[in-house]
């Protein structure tokens, strides 16, 4: 039973909105390209692995996808969790491409690809402190200690796993393995640890404690405010030239008509600047000049706010993340922004 869907990262969505705005002359541009299409080519590996996921039971099992909880003054995050009363199984999804060699005496990871070597930190290493991490949560809460095992799993069939190491091979493997996998290790398991109100218990307070990561995305890349292009992106053209007369926004490059293109505009806003929104914030980020507009447009839009009169602070829908999913796939080779998002594995 999936208890938690893999959800496309916030993270996504606002290097889309950046990139859309920020001029691709910028020195910063390319950097948010790349890390966008690292971060699509490993939703695609994750993705690829539901069909994996499918051939596990049906029942007895709780699966969490893409869980980030705290521990201590961080968080950790797990890729995929699947919960069962005997034992917990960690799944570590990578989307690497090439030959990858495993050096059991540096505990590094190199990739051969088109005739180049790149160091990686080893993503046994990675998973086994999730591990660590999980039972040290689940000591915090008082909870009954739990066997973990985890797993690397390589999502690209074509990728080669090379090492001397054999137990290198018993914690990575390809995503046709996970079944095989996930069954010898629950054969090696009997006792119950976990009777259906633990699991209950245990389902409810990592979903309660679950926290996704909303970063200052303009911090993480050094890049300024001013450096952005402001105003409505005309969907037709998509020339930041629309203008707003009688109700509609129009444009003057290609004529198209819409009565709506703010609502993009604005999810641009929250997801570059934050959570704060004013009525004066919202005309110098749309290049209008009547107040009663923008109040129109925030109220129209129902957006929970705080403050009161020229103190009103809007903020983002509780739904906001639903809404983002519902806008744009990023996992096509073309989104509806103009930014071509094609990666290469």
């Amino acid at each position: 039973m999936i208890v938690k869907q893999r959800s496309i990262p916030i993270k996504i969505f606002m290097e889309e909105a950046l990139l859309s705005r920020l001029p691709k002359t910028h020195p910063k541009w390319q950097n948010v390209y790349n890390d966008r299409r690292r971060r699509i080519n490993g939703l695609k590996g994750e993705n690829s692995l539901d069909y994996e996921f499918s051939f596990l039971p049906d029942k007895g099992l709780l699966i969490f996808h893409g869980l980030r909880l705290p521990h201590n003054e961080y968080y950790f995050q797990i890729d995929t969790l699947i919960l069962s009363t005997r034992f917990a199984f960690i799944v570590e999804i990578k989307n690497y491409s090439g030959t990858l060699v495993f050096d059991k005496a540096s505990n590094q990871m190199t990739r051969i690809m088109n005739e180049k070597e790149d160091g990686f930190a080893n993503p046994i290493l990675q998973v086994k402190r999730q591990k660590k991490q999980f039972n040290n949560w689940l000591d915090d809460h008082n909870l009954p200690s739990i066997p973990t095992e985890y797993l690397v799993e390589i999502s690209n069939p074509a990728t080669i796993i090379k090492s001397g190491d054999k137990e290198v091979f018993l914690k990575v493997c390809k995503s046709v393995e996970l079944e095989d996998r996930f069954n010898s290790i629950s054969r090696s398991y009997e006792k119950e640890v976990l009777n259906e109100k633990g699991m209950r218990k245990l389902k409810k307070l990592m979903l309660k404690e679950h926290t996704p990561h909303i970063p200052d995305i303009l911090e993480v890349f050094g890049i300024q405010k001013n450096d952005l292009v402001t105003g409505v992106q005309c969907p037709s053209c998509l020339a930041f030239s629309m203008k707003r007369q009688l109700k509609n926004w129009n444009c003057p490059r290609c004529l198209f008509h819409s009565k709506d293109a703010h609502i993009q505009a604005i999810m641009d806003y929250f997801l570059i600047f934050g959570s704060n929104l004013t009525n004066r914030m919202l005309r110098e980020f749309l290049h209008i000049s009547l107040i009663k507009t923008a109040s129109n447009m925030l109220t129209s839009m129902k957006f929970p706010y705080t403050g009161k009169k020229k103190g009103r602070v809007y903020h983002p829908p509780p739904d906001f993340d639903s809404l983002l999913d519902s806008r744009v796939n990023p996992a096509i080779t073309k989104n509806n922004r103009g930014i071509n998002t094609s990666a290469g594995t």
